[in-house]
């Protein structure tokens, strides 16, 4: 009419209302925001890397006893690839093989699996023992060969075996009167004893799983 032409309404379908094109740029903010903070509240959670083995070790007891056996063992583990051949080695792998036994006394599935995973670093503890030291390692060492055979079917004898021969090799040890460790005098009588009794619960487990005379 009067040559004017009817602006055609708009279309709801292909063009979003003004106020709702409004509000899309502050909610995509909003969750760049959210993320960004989630993103630093992780990061942040991280811990640093231990400094020292007593550092390792008490993340390691920590780990366990919060029921994250698996995090303890990455934490040994990558400090042994990060400060390979230091003298505090042999502890770490100990302690690593009783956790992979502490897995394989819980996951029936596995056991087989952790029990083997324990061997290997027990076998790199025997191999990165001093011969001149004087310490427990060799009491250490067999009481963890004893709990493996505790828990294997299969190789019992064979584990039983490596535990006994760990705890006798161990009395070259502990001779004299005393050890002086970690700034502490001990007398190495009782030590001598909890290691005797220990190779005689292993000679008895031998003879009851019906294991070849030694």
């Amino acid at each position: 009419m009067c040559g004017l032409r009817r602006r055609p309404a708009p279309n709801p379908t292909t063009r979003r209302p003004y106020l709702l094109r409004r509000k899309s740029a502050p909610a995509k903010i909003a969750r760049c925001l959210v993320s960004l903070f989630c993103m630093a509240v992780l990061a942040g959670c991280r811990p640093n890397p231990p400094r020292t083995v007593s550092e390792v070790v008490s993340r390691m007891v920590h780990y366990g006893n919060t029921g994250r056996p698996d995090q303890a063992i990455r934490t040994a583990q990558d400090w042994l690839r990060e400060h390979p051949g230091e003298s505090n080695d042999g502890l770490l792998y100990n302690q690593i093989a009783l956790l992979y036994l502490v897995k394989a006394s819980k996951d029936a599935r596995h056991k087989g699996e952790w029990i083997q995973e324990a061997v290997t670093y027990l076998e790199k503890d025997l191999a990165a023992h001093s011969p001149t030291k004087i310490d427990m390692e060799l009491y250490n060492i067999g009481q963890a060969f004893r709990v493996a055979g505790d828990l294997s079917a299969d190789n019992r004898c064979l584990y039983y075996e490596r535990a006994a021969k760990a705890l006798e090799d161990e009395f070259a040890f502990i001779q004299g009167d005393t050890i002086t460790a970690y700034g502490k005098t001990l007398p190495l009588a009782p030590a001598r004893r909890d290691n005797q009794k220990a190779l005689d619960a292993v000679k008895s487990k031998l003879a009851t799983a019906g294991c070849p005379s030694r």
